[in-house]
């Protein structure tokens, strides 16, 4: 399991993000400012994830989620919607 925190809108800190690689998802829980979360919530990953990370890939100032999915052999983006919500998973192919 890989785990990672960061900021990921304005209002609410991400908890944690988490992906095992018996999975084809990634699990996003957002803590609230009373030191409670939000459901979970999953999104949809390439197969084998072996890793994910917190990075501004598009520059908008918001945390995106990337994702390293060995077993389809791409990197999957998803966009922060700044809503404490993520796009859908965009994939990218991994050289050989």
């Amino acid at each position: 399991m890989s785990q990672s925190r960061g900021t990921y809108d304005d209002r609410q800190p991400i908890w944690e993000k988490r992906r095992t690689e018996r999975s084809t998802d990634a699990v996003v829980r957002i803590a609230q400012c009373n030191t409670t979360f939000t459901g979970k919530t999953t999104y949809s990953t390439g197969s084998k994830p072996r890793s994910l990370n917190a990075v501004d890939v598009n520059g908008d100032g918001k945390l995106d989620i990337i994702v390293a999915n060995y077993g389809s052999n791409n990197v999957g983006v998803l966009l922060n919607i700044g809503n404490g919500s993520f796009a859908a998973q965009t994939t990218y192919p991994a050289g050989t």
